[in-house]
């Protein structure tokens, strides 16, 4: 009897929080899984079929690179929705062996995973030297996140101190904007950029650099919902920046017959007025928005999984899947190979998480 009562005042519990928590950044977290993905599938063709960037292929995927470089940025946004909040308890204790050991333990899994899967697939072999120095140099490429999100974890309790003088939170977001995200714009311009580029180097300004204030911005601006006339300033914004994006990328690369990413840092000043506008979108449309419980519960799960899909999608698209040549254009090849990939990333991660040692460590 006590199990049970045990249980229902958990279920209770759970359906209590349900109703008082803010579904869109749940809902914005798995779009920005998807969205990686999506990425990620353009992304290896732009690199890998060399096509000429006068061709239609080129084009639709450097359009969806385009339109999908705010992922990133979004998720750290909203770890500082949560990661910042003055009335959420975050000891130090808590913060070491709670997040930032998940943060490590799943690196480590994966690192392993794909650095044991790359190994058998080139040499069908295994190289343990080979192995344990791929793992401490940085494992597969996807893994870099891991690495920045653990570091704005470790700066999380002075970042906290921060957000409470409104002041300083704003001085913050200012000098971070200005001299990451558009000091990398003004540095590419001729003329102008080597001597800004050296100006700003020189100032070595380094505690602004642009992932700590993406997560800064995503709390600010949940405690500060742009009004209506400020929310169609930041979308008129977003949507120049990605047309700006696509545009003069593509010019780049016909200008230099070279494919490659001119446009698509995530530190870049058209990425992170995208990214805004994506995030304050969400928060306006969908937090309005009445969910039923059963939607409300398949979101929070699906919320839930996204960083185990973000872990998982790599191996699903370059091994499972193995980025076949597009069997057809890619303006249709790309959604549809992202949508298999999120679904069976999604379903490999439920399986995970049914294993409780393995969830605990890996996902």
């Amino acid at each position: 009897m006590r199990k049970d009562e045990n249980n229902s005042a958990q279920m209770k519990e759970c359906l209590l929080l349900n109703q008082d928590r803010e579904i869109w950044p749940d809902l914005l977290r798995i779009i920005a899984a998807f969205s990686v993905i999506f990425l990620h599938t353009a992304c290896s063709r732009f690199w890998q079929m060399n096509y000429s960037p006068l061709s239609t292929e080129f084009q639709f995927c450097n359009i969806y690179n385009g339109i999908s470089r705010w992922n990133v940025p979004v998720f750290v946004m909203i770890s500082g929705v949560f990661f910042l909040d003055p009335h959420k308890e975050y000891s130090l204790k808590k913060l070491y062996f709670n997040k930032i050991f998940r943060i490590a333990t799943a690196y480590l899994v994966w690192a392993i995973f794909y650095g044991l899967v790359q190994q058998y697939h080139a040499h069908h072999a295994i190289h343990m030297k080979s192995l344990i120095k791929n793992i401490i140099f940085g494992g597969h490429h996807y893994l870099w996140f891991l690495f920045m999100l653990a570091g704005l974890y470790v700066a999380t309790p002075v970042l906290r101190h921060v957000v409470k003088n409104e002041k300083v939170l704003i001085y913050f977001i200012i000098l971070g904007f200005i001299t990451v995200f558009c000091s990398n714009i003004l540095s590419m311009m001729p003329v102008v950029g080597y001597p800004w580029k050296s100006i700003i180097d020189r100032l070595d300004l380094k505690l602004f650099a642009g992932y700590s204030t993406y997560f800064l911005l995503g709390y600010w601006l949940t405690n500060h919902k742009p009004e209506k006339k400020q929310r169609t300033i930041i979308y008129v914004l977003g949507t120049f920046s990605v047309i700006a994006t696509v545009v003069i990328n593509s010019w780049l690369n016909i200008r230099f017959n070279k494919t490659t990413d001119y446009m698509f840092s995530n530190l870049y000043l058209n990425v992170f007025l995208t990214a805004v506008a994506v995030f304050v979108f969400f928060q306006n449309f969908f937090s309005e928005r009445n969910f039923s419980e059963k939607q409300k519960k398949i979101i929070i799960e699906l919320s839930r999984l996204s960083f185990g899909i973000y872990l998982v999608h790599a191996f699903v698209l370059e091994y499972m899947i193995g980025m076949p040549r597009y069997f057809i254009h890619p303006a249709f090849a790309v959604p549809i190979i992202s949508c298999v990939t999120f679904l069976i990333s999604l379903a490999i991660v439920f399986c995970i998480d049914k294993i409780p040692f393995v969830r605990k460590y890996a996902i």
